[in-house]
């Protein structure tokens, strides 16, 4: 799963930047007029902004950290909770972002977010956790966080989305130590 995502979102910005850009935001993108209801008639719309970026910057940055944080996920807790935290972290945070500020939004960053959230939060948890997520890779995501909602990064940011990812993470963590309803382990 981890290898899947990170192909697809590097196929999708190769094909927005030397292929057809006007039809890769037309697959993968919101269109400018779309309204709450379309999004429940279409919900892949939900999930394809993950795949679009717009920079090399972002693709770059968003895709190391899917590599490492999904891989880690994926090896160390299962897949189940990989296609759990990919299909809630995509359409909650995106839905939240349209919510906020419209259609104008791309990439996988609300993903990372859910990762960096769940992660922590098994920690947190459960002493017996097989995954580790260094406190400074942490306070640097709460950081980056912060610093978008007083608006101090030299990027746009999708502060909604990456909130709502992270707490999205958090609250699959919580459920999974809880109830194992997640990883389903006993």
């Amino acid at each position: 799963m981890t290898v899947v995502v990170f192909i697809c979102c590097w196929l999708a910005f190769f094909y927005s930047i030397f292929g057809d850009p006007f039809r890769a935001r037309q697959l993968l993108l919101l269109p400018n007029c779309v309204n709450i209801e379309y999004l429940f008639t279409a919900p892949y719309n939900l999930l394809s902004p993950i795949f679009f970026h717009t920079t090399w910057l972002h693709i770059l940055f968003n895709s190391i950290l899917w590599w490492q944080l999904a891989g880690s996920i994926e090896t160390y807790i299962s897949k189940r909770v990989l296609v759990i935290l990919l299909v809630a972290s995509s359409s909650i945070p995106n839905l939240t972002q349209f919510l906020v500020i419209g259609p104008n939004f791309a990439g996988i960053s609300g993903v990372i977010y859910a990762l960096v959230g769940y992660i922590w939060w098994i920690n947190l948890l459960d002493n017996k956790a097989e995954i580790y997520l260094p406190k400074a890779v942490i306070v640097g995501a709460l950081i980056w966080l912060a610093m978008g909602f007083i608006d101090m990064l030299p990027v746009m940011s999708g502060n909604a989305g990456h909130l709502a990812g992270l707490i999205c993470g958090c609250l699959i963590a919580l459920i999974d130590v809880k109830t194992s309803l997640v990883s389903g382990k006993k």
